[in-house]
This record gives structure tokens, C-alpha cells and sequence, in this order.
């Protein structure tokens, strides 16, 4: 595979904005009487925040923002892949793994964040 720092960074910016969106239909969900913790309401939120912050400032020489995306994005996707697991909601499972895949895809398009530029 070929690096290609932009279409990572596109396709990071999208899973992260995926998040936010989570967090607005859990939030209408708990409006609507579903029992979502604010944890987990307050999680996706704050690291699909991250991850857009981070996506945008994804460039050549910038391990800190690349680890900072690995960091924001994968942990909360997995942990939400374990939960939806043992509910056993297969269709969001389904949709965790593709985030995971996402997620995974995004940062090695983008390896070359991890490159240092010459001088």
C-alpha cells in the first residue's frame, strides 16, 4: 500500500466527525428516555473532538498528531466494538469493526506524518 498522507487524513477526519454524530443521536436517544450514560455519551463526544482537531492538523513531520489520532480514535472504537460485542448487537458490531478497519487504514495512509522532513 502507498502512502497517501492526504486521503488519510480524510478518511480520519471522517470517522472522527462519525463520532460526533454518535454522540448526537445518543444524546436525542437519551432525550427520548434511552438509558445512555453520560460517560459514554460524554466519550464519544469528546474524542470525536479530538480526532477532528487532531485530523486537521495531520501533516509530514507530525508523529505527535498521528500517535495523538491512534490515541483518540482507536481505544474508544474498540471499546465500543467489546460492549456492542457482548450485547450482542451484531449490526453495530459489524459497524465497530468497519471503524476499527477505518481507523487502522486511516493511520497507515497517513504514515507519512511519521516521517521526518530533511533540511
Amino acid at each position: 500500500m502507498t502512502a497517501n498522507l492526504p486521503a488519510g487524513r480524510q478518511l480520519l477526519l471522517i470517522v472522527a466527525i462519525s463520532y460526533l454524530v454518535s454522540a448526537a443521536v445518543m444524546g436525542f436517544m437519551r432525550w427520548r428516555g434511552a438509558e445512555i450514560g453520560t460517560w459514554f455519551l460524554a466519550g464519544w463526544l469528546l474524542t470525536g473532538l479530538a480526532g477532528v482537531l487532531l485530523a486537521q492538523q495531520l501533516a509530514e513531520a507530525r508523529p505527535a498528531v498521528w500517535i495523538g489520532l491512534l490515541v483518540a480514535l482507536l481505544p474508544w472504537m474498540v471499546l465500543s466494538l467489546v460492549f456492542d460485542t457482548r450485547l450482542k448487537i451484531w449490526v453495530m458490531v459489524a459497524v465497530d469493526a468497519a471503524g476499527v478497519f477505518a481507523i487502522v487504514y486511516g493511520l497507515a495512509l497517513a504514515r507519512g506524518a511519521l516521517s521526518q522532513v530533511s533540511q
